[in-house]
């Protein structure tokens, strides 16, 4: 399966204010020597995996994440303009 990926990488796109899950998931994945599946960064972010899955799709729409589904399970990594 092809990775998922949107047209447009915005910073700009994600939403000013209270809630800082878009940037934290960025943060999380810029870090990380590897792709993080919805569960690591979950986990690592202290939020439900529902709510990052549903953020990584957000931020793979925007074209900032791209989501690739492996055998055993989906991750996510920043897009970098390759």
């Amino acid at each position: 399966m092809a990775p998922e990926r949107g047209a447009s990488a915005n910073l700009e796109s994600l939403p000013a204010g209270g809630d800082s899950t878009g940037m934290d998931v960025l943060t999380a994945l810029r870090q990380s020597p590897r792709p993080l599946s919805d569960d690591e960064l979950a986990e690592m972010l202290g939020r439900d995996s529902r709510t990052i899955g549903q953020e990584c799709r957000t931020l793979a729409f925007r074209g900032l994440v791209i989501r690739e589904q492996l055998p055993n399970k989906m991750v996510n990594k920043v897009y970098r303009g390759d």
